[in-house]
């Protein structure tokens, strides 16, 4: 606080003035004091300003909108003169720095404390969006921190249910803090405010603005493209704070949402100086439909699956600047289709239409034939967006590539086939024994895990039946690796520590199965998987504490008469699709999807039990789940009600690789006829051919990032020599 100027009023209405709190473009703040002593924040108008109606009104609307908050949430208004010559109101005095001047005395907030401030600022927003108020200017000077928590002022810019918008062209809230749709002219929602709450957590945990550099045209254009640079940001918060962040307004949780994410997640509640809190933030545990990471994106021939890309598909052109821009693909309709149902919204036709090539990429990574017996398909390439390299599996080499070509590290290890997982800010690294987390900047070893090794001591006299003791199988949490070993499935830290172990269980039917090969992971669960003599056992685990929910045995569906993969070592060619030999699974809310070779099989998360099962008489190459919808991909794409069965549409799309849009109403496609986008309905959104970059190479797998399609290729016929592009980012709306 500074004091009263000569300038200054004495009083205003009934307040005598103790102090300046803060002085802007629009009046003053000033702390004022009541009769009996009770303290107040007086916000005044300029009297010049207050001589434009339009203004007069707007603060009218301000002094409106914050009647209406909780007063839980923010300074309540306890009295106001908007006809005076200088228009003013007062609200309580919260004794305590705003979020701007706390960081700036004290540096950004610690992780747990930022978390905390996100639960009471969502909580507060929903509040306010329960109400038909939307704020529009959540920033860091506009919350005021006391020991009971977050409190949002300045309603100045508000909108309420009895309000009509500003009129075009005139500037709202705080440009870094702005929502994308805002800035390119679109309404202001509750959307916009969780987008500003993720900016304002951004400036909490880092001390610094979302968006910084260069003038502000260039600012607005980051924006509006969601090219965030996230790297500062605490790894507990930065999957929540990314999905504030996505560009697109639907993609965000709503604030109720979100308050009861972070709740959940057993967050500190504010208490004395809760701000000045050191301690960590607990893990936040995402819908599974949510959850996703900036920071790698997978490629490869082989590849086990691609991660979601947060803060909007622009981050992922950005990081490919220094690669190959192509030209738009040709726009046409796939086989039995017409070219007037494939036809884009001519909104979509100018710039980045949907079916243009962003980028395209070389990984430089040699191919590998199918993957030996125990070992997943093989992840070969690992894209680290934030370092804007490659990392690559040949051989025994581990190795990082810039975008510029040149090597950055080598990591040797001792062992031949590898696989990869991206993992945070490194990348996992195993073989049939070993497991290995390799630091994604220096290559160097952050653990080394001899997991078939210590199996081999833990399951003594436990091994009858002569079990091999090998890695059969990873899944990956944000926090665990689970690994199945053959006689157990283990769960491990990020340091290399061993959370739980849990052996296989005891003999049915006569045989002593597996302890299960780890199948998918999802909300907490883990699922696994094994064949157990002519059975398959199903079951499902505690992911934090390895709990046994349940385990069930059913018998699979008769043998496919399928080619099988090959040999270990042997090359890919155009007949023997991997795809077609791997089981998958995907968690839902209370459903799991569960796909072995050709049979397909719902059951419930609850017990176990068969829910709906559905056999295909085409070698399978991918599934999906859209919504309430299964998607099988074989010589057609065939949609399937989630909890019944029940047949819904058929595409005449042969060897799909599919991914779902985020909001659950389209899925990206990439078949033997060229890239595709259909609705719910099965209906052509829009079709394109392959560029004739890929044109020897055969689609592998597909997944959505932000607002592209990412598609990675293996060789159509046998070589020895990487592709020349083995990945595709595709526009699937403007960018």
């Amino acid at each position: 606080m500074k004091p009263l100027a000569a300038t200054d009023p004495a009083s205003i209405g009934p307040y005598r003035l103790l102090g300046v709190l803060g002085r802007g473009g629009m009046g003053r703040v000033y702390l004022g004091e009541s009769l009996t002593g009770r303290r107040v924040a007086i916000k005044v108008i300029r009297v010049d300003l207050a001589e434009d109606p339009e203004f007069r009104r707007r603060f009218e609307r301000e002094v409106t909108a914050a009647r209406t908050v909780n007063p839980l949430y923010t300074a309540p208004v306890v009295d106001a003169d908007t006809a005076a010559t200088a228009p003013w109101f007062a609200t309580a005095y919260i004794d305590g720095p705003s979020l701007s001047a706390r960081v700036a005395s004290d540096g950004p907030l610690g992780s747990g404390a930022t978390l905390t401030l996100a639960a009471g600022l969502a909580e507060a927003l929903a509040s306010m969006h329960e109400a038909g108020l939307v704020h529009r200017d959540i920033t860091p000077g506009n919350i005021i921190l006391n020991d009971s928590g977050p409190h949002i002022i300045d309603f100045g810019i508000a909108l309420t249910p009895h309000t009509t918008k500003l009129t075009a062209g005139q500037t709202m809230g705080t440009p870094s803090y702005i929502a994308p749709e805002v800035i390119q002219g679109g309404p202001a929602g509750p959307a916009s405010d969780v987008f500003s709450l993720g900016a304002t957590l951004v400036f909490a945990a880092t001390g610094r603005h979302l968006i910084t550099d260069g003038p502000l045209a260039a600012q607005v254009l980051q924006i509006t493209r969601g090219e965030f640079d996230l790297a500062a940001v605490p790894k507990q918060l930065r999957s929540l704070i990314v999905w504030c962040l996505s560009v697109r307004p639907e993609q965000r949780p709503t604030a109720a949402e979100l308050a009861r994410i972070v709740v959940g997640s057993g967050v500190a509640k504010p208490g004395p100086r809760w701000y000045a809190s050191t301690d960590p933030a607990p893990p936040v545990a995402l819908p599974a439909s949510r959850r996703f990471s900036r920071r790698h994106v997978l490629l490869g021939a082989g590849i086990a699956g691609l991660a979601a890309l947060g803060a909007g598909a622009a981050a992922v052109a950005g990081a490919f600047g220094a690669g190959r821009r192509t030209p738009a693909a040709s726009t046409s309709a796939p086989p039995g289709r017409s070219a007037s149902a494939t036809t884009a919204p001519p909104s979509l036709l100018a710039g980045d239409r949907p079916g243009r090539v962003v980028w395209e990429a070389r990984s430089g990574v040699t191919p590998l034939g199918p993957s030996p017996s125990g070992l997943q398909s093989p992840i070969r390439v690992v894209v680290d967006l934030d370092g804007r390299q490659l990392i690559g599996a040949s051989g025994s080499r581990v190795f990082a590539v810039g975008l510029d070509g040149v090597e950055r590290w080598s990591h040797t290890l001792p062992t031949g086939l590898v696989n990869l997982w991206p993992w945070g800010d490194a990348v996992l690294v195993s073989d049939y024994r070993r497991l290995w987390l390799v630091n994604a900047r220096t290559g160097g070893e952050e653990f080394v895990v001899d997991a078939a090794d210590r199996e081999e001591v833990d399951s003594r006299g436990d091994n009858p039946d002569g079990h091999p003791i090998q890695i059969g199988g990873v899944a990956l949490s944000d926090e665990l690796t689970f690994v199945g070993l053959g006689t157990a499935t283990i769960a491990l830290e990020r340091s290399g520590a061993r959370r739980w172990r849990r052996s296989r269980p005891d003999a049915r039917n006569g045989v002593r199965p597996p302890a299960g090969v780890p199948l998918a992971y999802g909300d907490g669960w883990l699922v696994t998987h094994d064949p157990a003599g002519s059975l398959v056992e199903l079951g499902l685990r505690n992911a934090d504490s390895g709990a046994l929910r349940w385990l069930v045995q059913y018998e699979p569906a008769a043998a496919p008469n399928l080619p099988p993969p090959g040999p270990p070592g042997s090359r890919p060619g155009p007949k023997v699709d991997e795809a077609w030999h791997r089981s998958e699974g995907r968690v839902g809310t209370d459903l799991i999807l569960v796909r072995e070779v050709q049979e397909v099989r719902v059951v419930s998360l609850a017990n176990g039990t068969r829910v709906w099962e559905q056999s295909s008489q085409t070698p399978i190459a991918a599934i999906e789940l859209m919504g309430d919808q299964v998607l099988i991909g074989a010589d057609r794409v065939r949609a399937y009600a989630f909890r019944t069965g029940a047949a819904r549409w058929e595409a005449d799309l042969r060897g799909a690789r599919m991914a779902a849009l985020p909001d659950g109403k389209a899925v990206f496609v990439a078949s033997e006829y060229g890239l595709s986008s259909l609705d719910d309905n099965g209906q052509v959104l829009w079709h394109a051919d392959y560029p004739r970059s890929v044109s020897n190479a055969v689609a592998d797998r597909v997944t959505v990032a932000g607002n592209l399609g990412l598609v990675t290729f293996r060789p159509r016929e046998e070589r020895l020599e990487p592709l020349d592009v083995d990945v595709l980012a595709i526009a699937l709306d403007s960018l």
